[in-house]
């Protein structure tokens, strides 16, 4: 049984089209039934991945493209449980400052000591990976020529020796070794050939060979698509990359470029390249892999309660206190019952939810500094719909004063059996404080607990557009500034978006500014796109929303209940050289991990400096 397993998303930034979605949909619709995911040195895709394995009926195989350091790459794929979590502290290791250089890599010795090989199954032999690095003496020249004897030339001397002690080495690592074959890129890339008959003679018996498996991009079409991809990375143009592929020294420019193999196949083209043998050998990977559990409801960190107290017991306390605090004596006998209602029906589904130790680890780091005289925002966004809140400190508006609803920022009717919702309460500090709450959470709770989290930048509406117009060499950059300047920003219309089946920044303005872009493209009245510009349009329709940019998250804050790099990849921030969790809020939620929103606010600053010198002059 064939499955394609090497599967590469927008997660490998820059390198890949596919959203998790579209491979798990693509592989649907081509009736298998299992698929992997193994972006390069990341696996903040899985839970996406795993998601749409759900709803698409797929069994999910999930793993890591691992570079390995002066060398190429090996596959890693998780057989069990213990393997996800080894994964995730190798992932962390790689995104360690000594060992990134440019992408997440690790010394091949390193790699050994933080796994157990057993847990995993390990794929090698494909072009760019560790076999392939050990048996050419140069990786870019043997991509470069398209003349066989040529490439030949280029193998190392004694590649058979070379090769065979390499080969019995890393399978007295890895019991379960596979070597992969690409038969499709024969014609464009010779190297292939000669690696699969290289192989074919370390492996006579070709006890251990699978086909191809790997994609880039869902559909072979798709290749357009991932070219302008690649020269937006490597900031060319086609033209440019096209004509110069042969001076660089860029390793996935000349890959990707010479071949337009790297899609999805079908069964058929499958069966077609590759004998029965061959193909039977994924069975064994398949039949390896335990369905993986990684999802869970939140786990929170256990908050400590005075006098032996539980989560639930003391939040009512706190409760108590609040109420004697800011309601006692203010209240008639009807307003008393009003607000006893609601604040009994809030405590209730709270704790049927278990989230009592969330608003107890709110409530602490709010009132610890604003004890110590920090100003904090006396509310934000839903959280002030809370009497809990309110009662606790967390916030100083009185929800019922002003008619706020607490279904509004908790509503317990999204909960399901398999998942249990979080609430959502920011809270503002001013900047200077920010660092100073994050210190605080970690010293309470682990500083291997504690972190900011990641997010990413995509190729949205105007940018995407520009990338296209620039790559394609289309027009001018004046013009190019001139049709972008007439795509609305996609925070100003974020709240419109919504109401589209699928949000496009570009579709919006076509359909609601058909004037100010029908210059350039327009649809008519069988919504079809018309005009000079309409197949740049259209391209960068299909790429909006590509991941291009990682960084760290304005507010996020996660605190887990457990070491993170156990629980989700730690990956580099993209301007220095802090550690983050590199999931998205909803993939962290999704894990068990909980996130707090930790807002800088300049406003609060000024507000204080000001308060500050008025006194001062009082004085």
């Amino acid at each position: 049984m064939f499955a394609p397993l090497r599967n590469h998303s927008h997660y490998s930034l820059l390198l890949s089209t596919s959203r998790p979605n579209q491979i798990a949909k693509k592989c649907a619709d081509a009736g298998y039934e299992y698929v992997g995911l193994t972006d390069l040195g990341t696996v903040s895709g899985c839970v996406n991945f795993i998601q749409a394995c759900k709803k698409y009926n797929l069994k999910p195989i999930i793993g890591s493209e691992i570079k390995l350091k002066d060398s190429g790459t090996i596959t890693l794929i998780c057989k069990n449980n213990d393997a996800w979590r080894e994964l995730l502290v190798l992932i962390s290791l790689c995104n360690d400052p000594e060992n990134y250089n440019g992408r997440p890599e690790i010394d091949p010795s390193a790699l050994v000591k933080c796994i157990n090989a057993s847990n995993f199954i390990c794929i090698d032999g494909y072009v760019g990976s560790n076999l392939f690095s050990k048996l050419f003496s140069d990786s870019n020249a043997v991509l470069e020529n398209t003349d066989k004897e040529t490439v030949e030339d280029l193998l190392v001397d004694k590649w058979k020796d070379i090769g065979s002690k390499y080969l019995q080495q890393i399978r007295s690592v890895f019991k379960d070794y596979y070597l992969e074959i690409n038969l499709d890129s024969l014609e464009t890339l010779p190297c292939v050939g000669i690696l699969a008959s290289c192989v074919t003679e370390l492996d006579p018996e070709c006890e251990v060979t699978i086909p191809d498996s790997c994609s880039y991009y869902c559909n072979r079409s798709d290749t357009v698509d991932h070219r302008v991809l690649i020269c937006s990375k490597l900031k060319t143009t086609l033209k440019k990359m096209t004509a110069k592929i042969n001076e660089s020294e860029n390793y996935d420019l000349i890959k990707f470029t010479r071949s337009s193999s790297f899609y999805i196949k079908t069964k058929d083209r499958v069966e077609n390249l590759y004998d029965s043998k061959c193909i039977n050998n994924m069975q064994k990977i398949i039949d390896a892999c335990e369905q993986l559990s990684i999802l869970s409801n939140p786990r929170l960190p256990k908050f400590d309660c005075p006098d032996n107290m539980q989560e639930n017991d003391y939040l009512k306390q706190l409760c108590r206190d609040g109420w004697v605090k800011l309601l006692k004596g203010k209240l008639d006998q009807e307003q008393t019952q009003i607000y006893r209602d609601r604040v009994l029906k809030e405590l209730a589904v709270i704790e049927k939810a278990s989230l009592a130790g969330y608003f107890l680890i709110v409530q602490d780091y709010v009132n610890h500094f604003r004890d110590k005289g920090c100003l904090i925002g006396p509310a934000r966004g839903s959280g002030g719909g809370s009497l809990v809140c309110y009662l606790t400190g967390i916030t100083l508006i009185d929800p019922i004063k002003y008619d706020l609803i607490f279904e509004r920022f908790y509503n317990e009717g999204r909960n399901t059996d398999d998942h249990i919702s979080l609430p959502d309460i920011d809270v503002d500090f001013p900047p200077d404080y920010r660092d100073e709450v994050i210190e605080y959470l970690k010293e309470k709770y682990g500083e291997n607990r504690v972190c900011q989290m990641l997010t990413f930048g995509r190729l949205a509406g105007r940018s995407i557009i520009k990338e296209v117009l620039r790559v394609n060499e289309t027009c001018s950059f004046d013009q190019m500034n001139e049709i972008t300047s007439k795509i609305p920003n996609e925070a100003a219309i974020s709240d419109l978006l919504e109401n589209m089946d699928s949000p496009s920044v570009i579709r919006w303005a076509l359909e609601n500014d058909r004037d100010a872009l029908a210059d350039y493209c327009y649809l008519d009245d069988d919504d079809k796109l018309v005009g000079d510009y309409s197949k740049i349009f259209e391209q960068a329709m299909r790429m909006e929303g590509i991941f291009k940019t990682q960084g760290k998250h304005a507010a996020g804050v996660v605190i887990a209940s457990d070491p993170l790099d156990v629980v989700c990849p730690m990956v580099k921030a993209s301007r220095s050289n802090d550690k983050i969790a590199g999931m998205e809020m909803g993939d962290l939620e999704s894990i068990g991990c909980v996130k707090f929103d930790i807002l800088g606010v300049n406003l609060l600053k000024k507000i204080s400096e000001t308060v500050e010198e008025i006194n001062y002059e009082l004085s």
